[in-house]
């Protein structure tokens, strides 16, 4: 997944008013930081005022207007000329069979040190 594949998807399945969001992994920047540079020394700051500890791509309050579609998510529009059904019906989504948010906090599929460095490792040529 990268970001030609998110535009083109946009592009391609988007209604005026929905917001396209790719089902991704979930990883930490310390585990980043171990597949970087795994003899560095890593130290720990904390969070400085106002910075997030987890990226939220929907909310619960969204969930109800969010359908899938293939390796993305889509939230549909809460208010306009068309319906969440008509969307489904015309693009070959499908309704959430669950409410849920979605977040890297609460997202059951992450990635290891090993898998970043496998993935970095492939988006260079094989060097890292």
């Amino acid at each position: 997944m990268n970001g030609v594949d998110l535009v083109l998807h946009g592009l391609f399945n988007g209604w005026g008013g929905t917001i396209t969001c790719p089902r991704s992994p979930s990883y930490t920047v310390a585990d980043m930081a171990a597949a970087i540079g795994p003899n560095a020394e890593h130290r720990v700051i904390g969070a400085r005022p106002g910075e997030k500890r987890h990226e939220s791509m929907f909310s619960l309050v969204e969930a109800s207007f969010v359908v899938s579609h293939g390796s993305h998510y889509v939230v549909t529009p809460q208010t306009g000329r068309s319906s969440i059904e008509e969307y489904c019906e015309a693009t070959g989504a499908r309704k959430l069979s669950s409410i849920f948010e979605y977040d890297s906090g609460s997202n059951p599929e992450r990635l290891s040190v090993e898998d970043l460095r496998l993935l970095i490792s492939s988006e260079m040529g094989g060097g890292l």
